[in-house]
């Protein structure tokens, strides 16, 4: 009795020893891998970071909320976040990431679950992915408290993996290099079961383009496919009619017109952050020229006799309150001109209010917010940025005061 007691204990505690790797059966699954893409890389998989990021995504955490770790997995539908896997040649990983390309075994022609694998940020990790490739790896889920343990320092990057690329230099050549694609999106032709990667990266497209909504993304050439290419090929006066052979089909005409397309959406993504980003430092640049003019004409009052009440004259003329000649004289039409200004500006209510025609902090503060408008217009006509502007900025405010005129007359209909 004694010895089996022994040998129960011994057994007990080998397994208990050996948690991290103890597993059921073996297993097999077809472990793909991708990265994260980004700005500045010397090679891309597709030519471009933004073409990257349409096929690789802007991986930033996986679909559990974690956020992207060496060892990271993305599984099917079945694998539970938090799920450890064993893969031979990698370690242990945890799933923590699922999307509509990993499927299970049987599914879009793989004999085993499909694994998908992150491998990082930039360069070095599209070079290891890109190595990595696709492969039948042998593997088995593990215990939920084992460690993950994948390193992708262990996976060598020899510089074939990427001698299909063309380095990009940047503004370090004399003349621009393009660099070189691998057969993407705008070189085949695409229909029903055509490659998932591919159908994929051309609904992004279409969703940019606004033919497809965000969750139409299905990785396969589907009904509502067809259509959102049918609707561009009508958009783009290709065909008329879903008669034609080719309506809703991908090929050599539409792969035309849509790069045509989507290069002009670049082009106007660019134009746009280009000109934002110049009028916010106009923005700064006005608020800043504002507040130290309005700062230079210090605090004025009545009796006083200065340059400072000159330009505070002159500042009021030009706001459209003051029609009298400048006389560095603070008297009664200057005094007259700050009411009617405060009065505007909704400050006081009449000339007996506290505050009335004292240029004090209130009154500045909203003189500095006109001077602001002013430069920035200025500064937007000097700059020819003005149409820019009226396309950018300015519906925004056009329907921000529409609004504001609703809730007027809403006031004005409840007060009568």
């Amino acid at each position: 009795m004694k010895r089996i007691l022994s040998w129960i204990l011994i057994l007990i505690m080998s397994i208990t020893l050996f948690p991290a790797t103890l597993f059921a059966q073996q297993d097999y699954y077809v472990v793909t891998a991708y990265y994260s893409p980004l700005p500045g890389q010397d090679y891309y998989a597709m030519g471009s970071y933004h073409a990257d990021i349409i096929l690789n995504w802007e991986w930033i955490a996986g679909a559990s909320g974690r956020k992207v770790f060496s060892g990271m997995l993305a599984a099917p539908q079945g694998y539970a976040f938090g799920t450890k896997i064993y893969l031979d040649w990698l370690g242990i990983g945890s799933v923590e990431d699922r999307w509509g390309a990993i499927v299970p075994a049987w599914e879009r022609g793989f004999k085993h679950d499909r694994i998908d694998v992150w491998m990082g940020y930039g360069d070095e990790w599209l070079r290891r992915a890109m190595y990595w490739g696709k492969r039948t790896v042998a593997g088995n889920i593990v215990n939920w408290n084992s460690d993950t343990t994948i390193n992708y320092y262990n996976i060598p990057t020899p510089a074939w993996t990427v001698a299909g690329f063309k380095k990009q230099y940047y503004n370090t050549a004399p003349t621009p290099v393009v660099p070189a694609k691998l057969p993407g999106i705008f070189e085949v032709s695409l229909e029903s079961g055509s490659n998932a990667t591919l159908v994929s990266k051309l609904q992004s497209i279409l969703w940019e383009l606004w033919y497809l909504d965000e969750e139409e993304n299905t990785w396969e050439y589907d009904e509502i496919t067809l259509e959102a290419v049918f609707q561009f090929q009508v958009d783009s006066q290709i065909l008329a009619s879903k008669e034609d052979a080719w309506a809703g089909r991908y090929g050599p005409k539409t792969r035309a017109a849509l790069q045509k397309s989507y290069d002009a959406h670049l082009q106007e993504i660019t134009k746009k952050e280009t000109f934002l980003s110049d009028y916010k430092k106009l923005q700064e640049s006005s608020q800043v020229k504002a507040q130290e003019y309005i700062d230079s004409l210090w605090t004025p009052e009545y009796g006083d006799i200065s340059s400072q009440v000159r330009e505070l004259q002159k500042t009021l003329a030009r706001l459209g309150y003051f029609s009298h000649k400048d006389t560095a004289i603070f008297g009664v039409k200057t005094q007259n001109a700050i009411i009617d200004y405060q009065i505007a500006q909704n400050l006081i209510q009449s000339s007996n209010d506290i505050g009335a025609w004292k240029f004090w902090p209130k009154t500045r503060w909203t003189m500095v917010e006109r001077f602001e408008e002013i430069y920035l217009e200025e500064a937007l006509d000097s700059q020819g940025l003005q149409e820019d502007f009226n396309l950018y900025i300015k519906p925004k405010e056009t329907v921000a005061e529409e609004i504001s005129k609703i809730l007027d007359l809403s006031t004005l209909w409840i007060s009568i």
